[in-house]
């Protein structure tokens, strides 16, 4: 069940939407009966079961949301024919990140001893490289408090120059503190994590390979620009023109079969490599260098595409709207270039757990959109232009008394009639699969959803605050 960034690409996708265990029949067995009490719910989890480890299951939801001060005071006052001198800001803000365990009524909730006991867990765990992180993230400290527990999202305050911005080094950090916590809450149980296409969930570890660390032809790439050291934030320094090492793997497996028109004798072991082995010599253009030279060099892209017998005719790179074949493209078509995990997912896997990535632009799939929608409308209704009181609103906002805990279930739940909906029972061919989710609505951003998703007011909020000022302004005129 576990499906790389890229996999939306490929034939059978879509089909893990309607697979015997999740998550649909999951989510039915789980949510058919909404029950507002916490406790009755938190024993439904054990209704859910991978029957591949024969372990209930827990299923978590994420998503990050930017929230600012100034948000739904962009209108101005002032006549009608009459315009503003400058255009106004939404003003500062802060971006927030947050996990949601489905059936238990929202947000991860925990008490100081329960953190305590997850840190004295976290921190025994410091010399593993998975969880090698800086000091400060060794703690459960930046996750937000509010009525005398700590909660699974927490807040930080974006910079100039893109600094402290949310990245996925600290995404993968995060979902591993929400690991350890689940895991000594429920040690039983399996966890499933859900994931949008965000930019930050894509992070790819510096193991995996990719295009753009190789050239055309065979040899290392070359700084275009020099960079000077900085000890502080751990950056290596280079000069001008120096060769690039090479950070990835050496060979990837691989299907030979699925390539009839491979070159004799590169791949038929089942491995592709990525730098040239002792004897071997590029297929076009050898005699530049001795054959001894090679080894250990980078093969080039156009060796790699002749090695798999596709065409390595074709331009380095072309535009994105473009339907011409590039090295590039062709490259990062392959099955065994988009399998590699990234870092949400190898951090997921080595623990046991499964990384389920959403579908593009198709936001409505995870609840967590209509909690952010339910958050913002209290954080706007109750906003005075002021950080220090948007940083006190917004766990209000988020806490019980503004989010119910049925509504988190009926948000789960519609989340579940869009996965059923999309896909006819017994839907067995991904093309077909593929073909029924596409054809669907897809939304322009791949968190946006209508406000109808998360309040029963039909109209836009925005659109009843300009009604209501022009409205005053009216009866401001005929007075």
């Amino acid at each position: 069940m576990t499906h790389s960034l890229d996999d939306a690409n490929s034939d059978d996708y879509f089909l893990q939407w309607n697979t015997d265990h999740f998550p649909i029949e999951i989510l039915e067995d789980s949510l058919v009966i909404p029950n507002v009490h916490r406790r009755r719910m938190l024993g439904m989890l054990n209704l859910r079961v991978d029957w591949q480890k024969h372990r209930p299951v827990l299923i978590v939801d994420q998503d990050e949301c930017i929230v600012k001060c100034g948000e739904m005071q962009k209108y101005y006052w002032m006549s009608p024919g009459h315009k503003p001198t400058e255009s106004k800001s939404e003003g500062s803000g802060f971006m927030l990140s947050g996990f949601r365990l489905w059936g238990a009524g929202g947000f991860i909730g925990i008490t100081n001893n329960q953190k305590d006991a997850a840190e004295k867990i976290w921190k025994e765990n410091a010399d593993d490289a998975d969880f090698a992180t800086p000091d400060e993230e060794k703690v459960l400290d930046n996750w937000m408090q509010h009525e005398g527990r700590w909660w699974s999202y927490r807040s930080f305050e974006y910079g100039k120059a893109r600094a402290g911005y949310w990245d996925g080094e600290k995404m993968s950090v995060q979902a591993r503190q929400v690991m350890v916590v689940l895991e000594f809450l429920y040690p039983e149980h399996n966890i499933n994590f859900i994931f949008d296409w965000s930019s930050c969930h894509d992070k790819a570890p510096e193991e995996n390979v990719h295009a753009k660390d190789f050239k055309a032809t065979p040899g290392f790439q070359a700084y275009s620009k020099e960079q000077k050291a900085d000890i502080s934030k751990g950056v290596v320094g280079h000069k001008k023109g120096e060769s690039k090492e090479l950070t990835c793997k050496d060979f990837l497996p691989i299907d030979p079969e699925a390539y009839p028109n491979r070159a004799a004798g590169w791949i038929d072991e089942g491995k592709i490599y990525f730098r040239f082995r002792e004897g071997e010599v590029p297929i076009q253009g050898a005699g530049k260098l001795d054959d001894d030279a090679y080894v250990r060099l980078p093969k080039g892209l156009k060796q790699l595409l002749l090695e798999l017998g596709l065409n390595a005719n074709a331009k380095r790179k072309v535009e994105k709207s473009s339907v011409e074949d590039s090295l590039e493209k062709l490259f990062m078509e392959q099955s065994f270039i988009r399998e590699q995990p990234s870092l949400l997912q190898k951090a997921c896997e080595k623990r046991g757990h499964t990384c389920l990535m959403l579908p593009k632009c198709h936001p409505e799939f995870n609840p967590i959109e209509r909690v952010w929608g339910r958050m913002k409308l209290y954080t706007r209704a109750h906003n005075n232009n002021q950080l220090p009181t948007l940083r006190k609103n917004v766990p209000v906002a988020l806490s019980s008394n503004n989010i119910r805990f049925d509504l988190h279930y009926l948000y789960e739940r519609k989340s579940r009639d869009y996965m059923r909906a999309y896909l006819k029972p017994g839907c067995t061919d991904p093309f077909e699969a593929k073909a029924m989710v596409g054809s669907q609505k897809v939304y322009r951003s791949h968190r946006g959803i209508p406000p109808s998703e998360f309040t029963d007011k039909r109209a836009k909020p925005w659109d009843l605050l300009k009604l209501k000022l022009k409205g005053m302004v009216q009866a401001h005129l005929a007075s």
